[in-house]
């Protein structure tokens, strides 16, 4: 009996979260992209649900298989399927980061976008302006994408700054300050 109570534990943690990937894969969960975003790295992260989508999809398998083997005396090897698919995703997450980043997942939508129009120095700024947003911001700006890309272009333009030089700006600038002072 405690066999069954640990095996369901498990299936049902591991369906949480799958649901929690299929909501971030849909584009209704974004907090963890931006999380990625926020962080400070030689190179720049990029998610890759395919890894994470493996491991507990065949933890889910192996403690069905389990359940099936101890508790109801079913004799199907599903926990080795389960296994299996725990091992890929251990190799495809360890030994294969070139692989990683030119997944076949390419998803959500809204990322890819989001990348083809920022900066990084720009995302970071997204990033942490979306961690400071009120809980109920944030659910409304994930339910709603319309809602969503105006806060993305709001956010782009008041973090904008002038990076390029302009000579004549800066004396017609020094000018003015010059009139100001003998005036």
């Amino acid at each position: 009996m405690l066999a069954l109570v640990m095996f369901l534990g498990l299936g049902l943690f591991c369906i949480v979260q799958l649901l929690r990937y299929v909501l971030i894969l849909s584009g209704r969960w974004k907090g963890p992209i931006f999380r990625l975003y926020q962080e400070y790295a030689p190179a720049e992260s990029v998610f890759d649900p395919l890894p994470q989508l493996l491991c507990w999809s065949g933890a889910l398998v192996m403690s069905v298989g389990l359940i099936l083997t101890f508790v109801f005396r079913v004799e199907v090897p599903l926990y080795l399927i389960g296994i299996g698919m725990l091992i890929s995703a251990f190799a495809l997450y360890q030994y294969h980061p070139a692989w990683r980043y030119g997944s076949m997942l390419r998803l959500p939508a809204w990322d890819q976008q989001l990348r083809t129009m920022t900066t990084r120095e720009e995302r970071r700024h997204l990033a942490y302006m979306w961690l400071q947003l009120p809980e109920r911001t944030r659910h409304y700006l994930n339910d709603h994408d319309s809602a969503f890309w105006q806060w993305v272009e709001l956010v782009i333009l008041s973090t904008v700054q002038q990076t390029t030089y302009d000579p004549r700006l800066e004396t017609a600038i020094q000018r003015r300050s010059i009139r100001e002072r003998t005036l």
